[in-house]
């Protein structure tokens, strides 16, 4: 039998999970993105360290701008259920486009 906690705890896990691999995904980006042969063949000059750390951290700030945005909306405005059906939905699609 599997405990009535397995359930929601689950999601919540996985979603952190990928999270954390599109953080390690992105981490080898920064590090291709710094060796200068890849940098200057694929922007004709090797990126910065400022415009490495924007690769590197916009996502990261998009996510809690996107956390705090859908924490409102939500909340007030479509309804945990909604919002949690309508991120499903995006993922679902998200995936199945990127296989």
């Amino acid at each position: 039998l599997i405990p009535a906690w397995v359930g929601p705890f689950v999601v919540p896990a996985l979603g952190g999970a990928l999270f954390g691999f599109d953080i390690g995904a992105v981490s080898a980006v920064v590090r291709i993105l710094g060796s200068p042969d890849v940098a200057t063949a694929a922007f004709g000059a090797p990126l910065s360290e400022i415009e490495l750390g924007n690769v590197a951290s916009l996502p990261l700030f998009g996510g809690m701008l996107a956390s705090a945005a859908i924490a409102i909306a939500g909340d007030g405005k479509i309804g945990r259920l909604f919002e949690l059906r309508s991120a499903a939905l995006l993922y679902a699609a998200a995936s199945a486009i990127t296989i």
